[in-house]
C-alpha cells in the first residue's frame, strides 16, 4: 500500500513539474544582454595587457553614453605593454563561446589620456599607432555596437614607450 502511494506521489509531482516548464508564448519575456564584453588588444600581433574599465547595453528605457574613467587612476599598478614608438595597435571583440553569433563592434573610438583628460585619436581598420613620444602612456578604446545589438564597452591599457 504504501508503494503504490509514493509512487502515485511521485507522478503527481512530475506531472505538476512538467505543466510548470510549458509557458504559453504570450507570458515569454524577452531577456536582456548580461554578456560583459571582452575585448583583445594586441601589439603588432601580440597579445596586449588590457583592463575593463564599464559597459553598457541599451534597452527600450537606457540609453549608452560611455565615458572613459581616466586610465591613470586605476593602472598605476598593473602591468605595461612595452612598445617601440609608433607600432600598431588593433582591437577586437573576443567571442565567448556560448555567444558565437554576438555581433562585432560596429566601431571603435580610442582615446588618449593627457593630463586630466582623455582626448580622442584616429581610428584606422581598427587600429591605432603607439605615441612617438618615449615614457608611459594611458589609452582607452570604446567599442560601440549600433546595430541590432546596441551598447558600448570601454577597456584601457598603458603603454610604455621605449626611447
Amino acid at each position: 500500500m504504501k508503494k503504490w502511494l509514493l509512487l502515485f506521489a511521485t507522478l503527481f509531482l512530475v506531472g505538476c513539474a512538467e505543466d510548470e516548464k510549458e509557458l504559453p508564448k504570450e507570458a515569454e519575456v524577452d531577456k536582456a544582454i548580461s554578456l560583459k564584453p571582452v575585448i583583445d588588444v594586441s601589439i603588432n600581433n601580440f597579445g596586449a595587457w588590457a583592463y575593463y574599465d564599464k559597459y553598457c547595453w541599451e534597452d527600450a528605457e537606457k540609453q549608452c553614453a560611455l565615458e572613459p574613467t581616466l586610465p591613470s587612476e586605476f593602472l598605476e599598478r598593473e602591468h605595461v605593454n612595452h612598445v617601440e614608438p609608433g607600432e600598431t595597435i588593433s582591437f577586437r571583440f573576443s567571442i565567448p563561446l556560448d555567444d558565437w553569433d554576438f555581433p562585432q563592434p560596429d566601431s571603435f573610438i580610442a582615446y588618449i589620456q593627457d593630463g586630466e583628460e582623455m582626448k580622442p585619436i584616429e581610428v584606422n581598420e581598427n587600429t591605432v599607432q603607439a605615441p612617438e613620444t618615449p615614457g608611459k602612456h594611458y589609452m582607452s578604446v570604446k567599442a560601440i555596437w549600433d546595430g541590432e545589438v546596441k551598447g558600448e564597452a570601454i577597456y584601457t591599457f598603458s603603454l610604455y614607450i621605449k626611447e
